[in-house]
């Protein structure tokens, strides 16, 4: 079990000292509240509730992926933009590397490789529709990408 020591002032009740050692996922709350009290830091230790947290996470960032990637599927080639395509892929390329980094740790790995053969995917269809680009220029004779 985790052990930990607080030591509070008796008159206010503030905490003075807290130390303790606990692995386990850190995160900084919203502290959106109308409370008296704002929270600084949180360390959740139980497994399924940090995979569930984390997924949660992952989710909504790869929802907010997917809508750009089909934004810019569905677009035609001559009103698009080409930076659009690269602005997305870097986004993955983010994700990615969050997924990898920070939460392999935390999260399940049927989970992880889920989520990254979702964001291998929507990459496999932007670089078609780079390639679509590449094709569009040097057909009219403009600048190649």
């Amino acid at each position: 079990m985790a052990n930990y020591l607080i030591k509070k002032k008796s008159k206010s009740g503030e905490i003075v000292y807290m130390k303790y050692r606990l692995d386990g996922y850190n995160f900084k709350p919203r502290n959106i509240t109308k409370a008296n009290f704002s929270l600084e830091k949180i360390v959740v230790v139980k497994p399924s509730l940090i995979d569930s947290i984390l997924s949660e996470k992952v989710e909504k960032k790869l929802s907010k992926i997917v809508r750009l990637v089909m934004f810019i599927i569905n677009q035609d080639d001559e009103s698009s933009d080409p930076s659009d395509v690269m602005l997305a892929l870097n986004e993955i390329a983010k994700l990615r590397s969050v997924i990898l980094n920070r939460y392999q740790d935390y999260l399940s790995q049927s989970k992880e490789r889920e989520y990254l053969r979702k964001l291998r995917i929507l990459e496999n269809e932007l670089r078609i529709k780079n390639l679509s680009y590449d094709d569009l220029y040097t057909s009219y004779g403009g600048p190649s990408l």
